[in-house]
């Protein structure tokens, strides 16, 4: 989605691998295009994004109490009670 954020109608993605030794290495490297099928998941993700970012920052500071609270706390989709120290 970097490609529609930063206006650009392709990049590149690019691998790096180096052996432990450093004496060899490897990388593999894709050029991604716009096409109808990143159209179509841009349009999907576009609000979503627009609204994670406007109810992550108000009034120039962060708030991470409604931004993915699951990421924060995994418990929580499986309503786990919170461990309490001994």
């Amino acid at each position: 989605m970097q490609l529609y954020i930063c206006d650009r109608n392709y990049c590149d993605f690019m691998v790096y691998h180096e052996s432990e030794d450093s004496s060899t290495h490897e990388y593999f490297v894709e050029t991604i295009t716009k096409c109808q099928e990143t159209d179509k998941i841009w349009r999907a993700m576009k609000e979503k994004l627009i609204c994670f970012y406007k109810n992550l920052f108000v009034n120039g500071k962060i708030y991470m109490c409604d931004v993915a609270p699951e990421i924060v706390c995994p418990t929580l989709p499986k309503q786990i009670p919170f461990r309490q120290p001994s």
